[in-house]
């Protein structure tokens, strides 16, 4: 291809097929007339920000759209939590992956490619073998894209252990394990950091929280809303959580995730920070950063497709 004109880094489509397709027409994309991949002709690049799949009404379209991209050079792909859920169930229990417990504990009563007749046994098995050539990171040089989160350190623990994908066996058999060091690492980068609280209403009960840990100091989220999320995080549910710092994060330059779910029109989440994910299934819209080399992110990047 074309050298990179800049990015698109597109947020969960979770089987929005349509939705997909009306955006990436928005932005600028055309259908190959032979090959019928989309791509951009001013060779700018989508990058999906993970959970392609899951929930969403046409889950195969959305995967023969990202992967026809992906195979021809015109996308890239970083993995979500429901991506690392479905190569777990049908890795570590090929005959009967409904009965595996999921990587991220979000399936049950959710629609799944393991529960949609547009995919077969085949089918399923074909597409992990290839999410499993997907990264769980990318650093495109100056922009970094992850499912909900970057830290240096936990990059630093997976590449260790063979690297940005799940290719090998031995890292998806140990993403089963919540006490090994590629478990915790995977689930801070496609779930983001939690802290375990006992709510008021009921403190015989534990429950995980997700932290915005862009903020400072960072944030329990008990809202959707992106710049309010929630109140300050005691210092004692911080102990053990190994982060980068924000103001260091923030010094690295750009990073754009996906997975939080908010509500609203898109807004930064800090000058180098922007969350993609705008509930595409329960909200109707799909959100995009299109990034052209900028330090300091600019909300008026965001383009959305409804």
């Amino acid at each position: 291809m074309d050298e990179v004109s800049g990015y698109d880094v597109i947020g969960d489509v979770h089987g929005c097929g349509r939705l997909l397709r009306r955006l990436l027409d928005q932005l600028g994309y055309r259908r190959h007339p032979a090959r019928g991949h989309w791509w951009h002709p001013s060779g700018r690049r989508a990058v999906f920000a993970g959970d392609v799949i899951d929930r969403g009404p046409e889950q195969r379209l959305a995967v023969d759209t990202v992967r026809a991209m992906v195979d021809h050079g015109s996308a890239h792909l970083v993995l979500g939590n429901h991506e690392l859920d479905l190569i777990a169930a049908m890795v570590t229990e090929p005959s009967a992956p409904d009965s595996v417990a999921p990587f991220s504990g979000e399936r049950a009563g959710q629609p799944t490619v393991l529960s949609d007749d547009q995919f077969s046994d085949a089918d399923r098995h074909d597409l992990v073998g290839w999410l499993r050539r997907m990264p769980m990171w990318l650093d495109l040089g100056g922009l970094r894209v992850a499912h909900a989160c970057w830290s240096d350190h936990h990059v630093g623990v997976l590449t260790a252990h063979g690297g940005p994908t799940v290719a090998s066996d031995h890292t998806v058999h140990a993403l089963a394990d919540p006490h090994s060091p590629v478990a915790t690492a995977a689930r801070v980068l496609v779930e983001g950091p939690h802290v375990t609280q006992a709510p008021t209403v009921a403190p015989n009960r534990r429950r995980r929280t997700r932290l915005a840990w862009w903020a400072d100091p960072p944030l329990l989220i008990e809202r959707r809303v992106p710049d309010d999320p929630g109140s300050p995080a005691p210092a004692d549910l911080l102990d053990g959580i190994t982060l980068d710092h924000p103001s260091a994060a923030h010094a690295r330059g750009p990073l754009i995730v996906g997975h939080y779910a908010f509500d609203g029109d898109p807004v930064l989440l800090s000058p180098t920070v922007a969350c993609v994910d705008y509930a595409a299934v329960r909200t109707g819209q799909l959100v995009a950063y299109r990034w052209s080399g900028e330090r300091q992110l600019r909300r008026a990047n965001f383009a959305c497709a409804s």
